[in-house]
C-alpha cells in the first residue's frame, strides 16, 4: 500500500502555464520551476529529466535548480523515516555538527528533524525564553521563487490566527541574513502515517476508538481554522501527529488558503495530495473550494485508518483522477467487517462526492465521531434512494438513458409528490429556525435572571460564612433564612430553564439537522453554566462546562473568554534577577489516576525530568556541591517516596549517601556532604530552562487563567516566591522587593501577597514542645510566673490534676516535655495569652527589636495569605482533600499528634508547612473578648475544618489538646 501511495504521489498532475512569447525565456523557466515545486509540495516529485521531457525551453540552469530540489526532497523523506524522539532533555541542548546555521535570530539550532518540499525542520532553542521549538527554514534553492515565498508567509499568517489545543502553535516568524524561518511549538510523537504503516506491517488494525477520537480532535481543529476562514487543503495522515499522551495535532498549513483573501493566482497547478483531495479540488474549481474540502480529506484519512488502505487507487495520475471523480470506494465494512454500521455511515457522509451531501461543518463531523465513541445516536443518515439512483446513473449511462424514457410517464405524478414534500421540508426548516430563535430568547431571559440574582447569591454566601466567624443578630439570621429560600428557588428555575433551552435546540435539530445557529446557541448556554459554576466556585462543574464550550465553540469568542489571555507582570528593579515560572495543575489532570491536589508545573509544555508532585527532599541550606533549591530524588537508589519523610531527612543530613540530585533540568549522581540541611516536599519546584525567565527589571507571564507561582532570584538577594490566582482577562502588575541575603529570620518564610508594603515573615512550621519548654524554663519566664497574679496556665504542672495539667515538673521547678510526647511535636494545650507571652520572650531572646522587627501571633488574614488561599483553592494544597495529606484524625490508624513537617503534602505555595492539620493555631485576633483558633488539627475529621478560612472562637486564657501556634515577624510599627 505504501508503494502504491508513493507512486500516486509521484504521478501527481502538473499543469503547464500558458506559453510565454518568444524573447522571454526567463519567465517561461520560472513557470516550469514553479510547476515542479507544486508537484513537490504534493508528494515526491518525478525525476527532473522525466519532468522536462517534451517541454521546450529547458536550460542547464533550470536542470541544476530542479536537481537540487529533487535531492533535498529525497533527503527529507529519509530523515523523516528516522526516529525523532529526543533521548533526554540534556541531549536536546547540545547542537549536532554539520548544521547550516548556528543560529537564526534568537533561535539556536540543535538538530535536523526532517525536510519537506518547501522547508527544512530543525529543533532549536529560543534563547530569550529558554524553550525548545521546531524551526521551519525555507530552503535556499527556493528563494528565487515568488510562489514559495508567498506560501511560506501564508502558512505563518494562517496558523498565527489560530488558537486551538490540536493545532500546532506559531511562536514567531522572521528573517535573518536572507533566510526566512518560522518558529512553531515543538510537538513530540509520531505521524499518523507512521502509526498506520506500523500497524499494516504488524498485520494488525489501529484501534477503532483511537481513530475516532483522533478524528474528532482533528475535526475540532479544522472547525477552528474554518471559523477563521482558513482551509487547510492538505489533510492527510502525514500531516497529523499523535503526541505521546495520545493527542492528535494538525500540522503543515503550507498550502492553506484564506477564504477571505485572494488566491496567489487565479489559475494555476493543483496543490495538495491527489489521494486525499476532494473532487472539486482536483478539478481546480477555486470558487467551489471551501471548508468541506477539508471534511472530505479527513473522511478519506479515517477510511484509510479504519480499513488499512486508501479508498481509491491507481498507478498513474489519470487513474487516480478517474477513481476520485467517477469511481466508488469499496464499502468500508467490506474491508473492516467488525466496524459498526454507524461508523461506516459517518465516514461515507464525510467522503460524499458532492459537497452539499457532506457534513455542513467540521464540528458536525466531530459531533458524530464523539457520538460513536459515546455510543449515542448519530445525525448522519445513509444515502437515500435518489442519491443511490444518481450514483447508479453515473456508473451506467446507457441503461440510465433507457430508463429515463420510461420515467417521463411517471414524471407528472411525481412532480406533485415532490411539490408536497418540498412544502413540508420548507415548513420543517421554518419551524426549526423558529425553535432556535425561541431558545435564544429563553437563554437571554436565563442570563438576565442569573445576573440579577448574583448579588443575592453573594449575600447568602457572605452570611453563611459569617455564621462561623461572628455573632449574627436576629434580623440577620431572619434575612439569611429568607434569602436562602429565594436563592434556592432561583437556582431551581435556572436549572429548569437550562433543560428547556436544550430541549428547544434538540427539537430544532430534529426538524432540520443543519439549522443555522443551533450549535452556537448550545455553546452560549454552556458558557452561561460555566460562568455560574465559576461564581459558585464549583470546580467540577466549571471544568465540565469549560470542556463543552471549548469543544463546540465555532467563532472562538466563548473560548477566548474562558482561556482569557491573562498576564502577570513582576517589577523587580534588580539587575541580574531571574525568575522561574510555574502554573498549578491538579495531578489528576496531568495523568490518569492522579490525586486531586494541585502541584506546580513549568508553564512550558516541556517533558519534565521528574514527575510533578513526586515526594523529594529540597535543599534549604547548601553544602559542598549542593545549592539551595536542589532536589534529592533518592538515597542509595531508594526513592524518597518510599521512605518516611523524617527518616529521609535524617539520612540525608548525616551525609555520605549517594543520591540522585536534580538541578536545572538535569539529574546527577552525587554524594551528599555532612551538614546539608533539607526538608521533604511533595510539591517541588523542578527548576529547568523550560521555565526560566529574565526578570530584570521585570518579568511578564502571559497565558490561560489560573494560579501562577514565580520564584525570583538575584545575586546577593534572598529568593522570593510570588503566588497569584489570575482570573480570565486580568492583567496584574505587581511590584516586588528582593531583600539582601540574611534579612529573613531563621526558620521564617517571607510572604509578599500584595506588594512590599504588605509583606511579613511567618514561621515555616509550628512552635514545638521542646521550644516551648525552653521558654518555660528561662529564668525570666520563671520569675514572671512567680510574680504574676495570673500565671501562665498551660501547659500546667502535673500536680494540679484537678485542673487537667499534663506536663511533668522536676524538683528544681523546671518543666520537661511529657514522656509520651515527641520533642518535635507542636506544643499543645497553649492559650492565646500563653502564646503571646512566648512571642514576647522570643523577640527578646532573638534581639528582634534591634533588627527593627516586631514578633507576634499572625492575624487570621496573614495566616490565610500564608496558606495560599485564592478563589481557586480552599486548602493549602488545592481543592481536594485526603486525610493522609495532613495531620488529621484519620491520617493514621490511631489518632494522635505527630512531629512537625511529617506531612509534606501539607505545604502552601510559599513553602509554609502544616497549615491545614497538626495543631489548631492561635491568631492574634480577638472578637468580643474571645481569641480565634484557626485551621484543623490532628483530632479533626471533617475536611471543612482544614480549610484556610476555618476558625473557632475560644476564651483567650484557655487551651486544649489541639491548640498550638506559630509566629510572624513584621517591620516594627507596621499596622495589621
Amino acid at each position: 500500500m505504501e508503494e502504491r501511495r508513493a507512486s500516486v504521489e509521484r504521478a501527481e498532475p502538473v499543469r503547464e502555464g500558458p506559453r510565454t512569447p518568444a524573447g522571454a525565456p526567463d519567465e517561461h523557466e520560472e513557470n516550469l520551476y514553479d510547476a515542479y515545486l507544486t508537484a513537490a509540495l504534493g508528494g515526491e516529485a518525478p525525476e527532473p529529466a522525466e519532468f522536462l521531457a517534451g517541454r521546450a525551453g529547458a536550460t542547464e540552469s533550470l536542470r541544476a535548480r530542479l536537481d537540487a530540489l529533487r535531492e533535498a526532497t529525497n533527503r527529507g523523506r529519509a530523515l523523516r523515516a528516522a526516529p525523532s524522539a529526543l533521548k533526554s532533555r540534556a541531549d536536546a541542548l547540545v547542537a549536532e555538527p554539520g548544521l547550516p546555521f548556528e543560529r537564526l535570530g534568537e533561535f539556536r539550532l540543535l538538530r535536523h528533524q526532517g525536510d519537506g518540499g518547501m522547508g527544512a525542520i530543525y529543533l532549536a532553542v529560543q534563547e530569550s525564553l529558554g524553550r525548545i521549538v521546531a524551526l521551519k527554514v525555507l530552503r535556499p534553492e527556493l528563494r528565487g521563487s515568488p510562489i514559495a515565498d508567498a506560501r511560506f508567509e501564508r502558512e505563518a499568517l494562517a496558523v498565527a490566527r489560530l488558537d486551538h489545543p490540536h493545532i500546532v502553535q506559531v511562536l514567531a516568524v522572521g528573517e535573518d541574513r536572507g533566510v526566512r524561518f518560522l518558529a512553531m511549538a515543538y510537538v513530540e510523537g509520531r505521524g499518523l502515517d507512521e502509526i498506520l504503516a506500523g500497524a499494516i506491517a504488524a498485520r494488525r488494525a489501529v484501534p477503532t476508538s483511537e481513530v475516532l477520537r483522533w478524528g474528532a480532535q482533528i475535526a475540532r481543529a479544522l472547525a477552528c481554522a474554518h471559523a477563521a476562514s482558513i482551509v487547510h487543503r492538505d489533510v492527510k495522515p502525514s500531516n497529523v501527529r499523535i503526541t505521546p499522551d495520545g493527542r492528535a495535532m494538525l500540522l503543515d498549513f503550507g498550502i492553506a488558503r484564506a477564504l477571505d483573501a485572494p488566491a496567489l493566482t487565479m489559475t494555476g497547478p493543483f496543490v495538495g495530495t491527489p489521494l486525499y483531495a476532494a473532487p472539486e479540488q482536483l478539478a481546480g474549481d477555486r470558487d467551489a473550494l471551501d471548508a468541506r474540502a477539508d471534511t472530505y480529506a479527513l473522511g478519506v484519512t479515517l477510511y484509510e485508518c479504519l480499513s488499512g488502505r486508501p479508498p481509491f487507487g491507481g498507478s498513474t495520475a489519470e487513474q487516480v483522477l478517474h477513481e476520485v471523480l467517477a469511481g466508488d470506494a469499496p464499502p468500508l465494512r467490506r474491508l473492516a467487517p467488525s466496524l459498526s454500521r454507524d461508523a461506516e455511515i459517518v465516514v461515507a457522509k464525510a467522503m460524499s462526492r458532492q459537497p452539499s451531501q457532506r457534513y455542513a461543518t467540521a464540528n458536525d463531523l466531530a459531533d458524530d465521531l464523539e457520538a460513536l465513541l459515546a455510543f449515542r445516536p448519530i445525525r448522519a443518515r445513509p444515502p437515500g434512494p435518489a442519491s443511490r439512483l444518481v450514483n447508479w446513473a453515473r456508473r451506467n449511462p446507457g441503461l440510465a438513458a433507457m430508463a429515463a424514457t420510461g420515467a417521463v410517464a411517471l414524471f407528472a405524478g411525481a412532480m406533485l409528490m415532490v411539490s408536497q414534500a418540498r412544502a413540508a421540508e420548507v415548513q420543517r426548516k421554518s419551524d426549526a429556525r423558529r425553535a432556535v430563535v425561541e431558545a435564544n430568547g429563553r437563554l437571554a431571559d436565563w442570563r438576565r435572571a442569573r445576573e440579577s440574582s448574583a448579588a443575592l447569591e453573594a449575600d447568602v454566601r457572605k452570611l453563611l460564612e459569617s455564621i462561623w466567624s461572628e455573632y449574627l443578630t436576629d434580623d440577620r439570621l431572619a434575612r439569611l433564612d429568607r434569602q436562602e429560600v429565594a436563592a434556592a428557588s432561583l437556582r431551581r428555575e435556572r436549572e429548569a430553564a437550562y433543560y428547556e433551552v436544550l430541549d428547544m435546540l434538540a427539537r430544532a435539530e430534529r426538524l432540520d439537522p443543519a439549522v443555522p445557529g443551533a450549535a452556537q446557541a448550545r455553546t452560549n448556554l454552556y458558557l452561561e453554566r460555566w460562568r455560574e459554576a465559576e461564581a459558585a466556585r464549583d470546580r467540577e462543574a466549571a471544568s465540565f462546562f469549560r470542556e463543552l464550550v471549548l469543544s463546540r465553540d465555532q467563532d472562538g469568542a466563548a473560548s477566548k473568554e474562558i482561556r482569557g489571555a491573562c498576564s502577570i507582570r513582576l517589577v523587580t528593579g534588580v539587575p541580574g534577577a531571574e525568575a522561574w515560572v510555574f502554573r498549578y495543575r491538579e495531578l489528576r489532570e496531568l495523568a490518569e489516576g492522579g490525586e486531586p491536589r494541585a502541584v506546580p508545573v513549568p508553564v512550558q509544555d516541556a517533558p519534565p525530568a521528574v514527575a510533578p508532585g513526586t515526594l523529594m527532599l529540597v535543599v534549604t541550606s547548601g553544602a559542598g556541591e549542593l545549592r539551595r533549591g536542589d532536589l534529592v530524588l533518592d538515597l542509595d537508589g531508594e526513592a524518597i517516596a518510599r521512605l518516611a519523610p523524617r527518616d529521609a531527612v535524617r539520612r540525608a543530613q548525616v551525609g555520605g549517601v549517594a543520591a540522585g540530585v536534580h538541578r536545572d533540568g538535569v539529574v546527577e549522581r552525587l554524594t551528599l556532604p555532612p551538614g546539608l540541611r533539607v526538608r521533604a516536599t511533595a510539591a517541588p519546584l523542578v527548576l529547568s530552562p523550560a521555565c526560566r525567565r529574565v526578570a530584570s527589571p521585570s518579568v511578564e507571564v502571559t497565558g490561560e487563567p489560573g494560579e501562577y507561582l514565580i520564584l525570583v532570584r538575584a545575586p546577593g538577594r534572598e529568593e522570593l516566591r510570588v503566588f497569584h490566582a489570575v482570573p480570565p482577562g486580568a492583567h496584574l502588575g505587581v511590584p516586588i522587593e528582593l531583600l539582601p541575603e540574611g534579612t529573613t529570620p531563621e526558620g521564617f518564610v517571607r510572604i509578599e501577597r500584595l506588594g512590599p508594603e504588605h509583606s511579613f515573615w511567618i514561621q515555616e512550621r509550628e512552635v514545638t514542645a521542646a521550644e516551648y519548654a525552653e521558654f518555660l524554663n528561662d529564668d525570666a519566664t520563671r520569675a514572671e510566673v512567680a510574680a504574676s497574679a495570673a500565671p501562665i496556665r498551660f501547659p500546667r504542672d502535673a500536680s494540679t490534676a484537678n485542673e487537667g495539667g499534663y506536663w511533668p515538673r522536676g524538683a528544681d521547678g523546671r518543666w520537661s516535655v511529657p514522656p509520651d510526647s515527641d520533642a518535635e511535636t507542636p506544643v499543645l494545650g497553649v492559650s492565646q495569652d500563653d502564646a503571646r507571652a512566648y512571642a514576647t520572650w522570643f523577640a527578646r531572646r532573638t534581639g528582634a527589636a534591634e533588627r527593627g522587627l516586631e514578633i507576634r501571633l499572625p492575624t487570621q488574614v496573614e495566616r490565610v495569605d500564608a496558606a495560599g488561599s485564592t478563589t481557586l483553592r480552599k486548602l493549602p494544597f488545592g481543592e481536594g482533600f485526603r486525610p493522609r495529606w495532613a495531620s488529621s484524625c484519620y491520617a493514621r490508624p490511631k489518632p494522635g499528634p505527630v512531629a512537625v513537617l511529617s506531612h509534606p503534602v501539607d505545604e502552601s505555595p510559599y513553602g509554609v508547612f502544616d497549615m491545614a492539620g497538626s495543631a489548631r493555631e492561635w491568631s492574634d485576633d480577638r472578637d468580643r473578648g474571645l481569641g480565634r483558633l484557626c485551621g484543623g488539627s490532628w483530632a479533626v475529621a471533617k475536611s471543612d475544618g482544614f480549610q484556610c478560612w476555618f476558625s473557632l472562637l475560644v476564651l483567650p486564657d484557655r487551651g486544649n489538646s489541639e491548640s498550638g501556634f506559630r509566629l510572624v515577624a513584621v517591620a516594627a510599627g507596621k499596622g495589621r
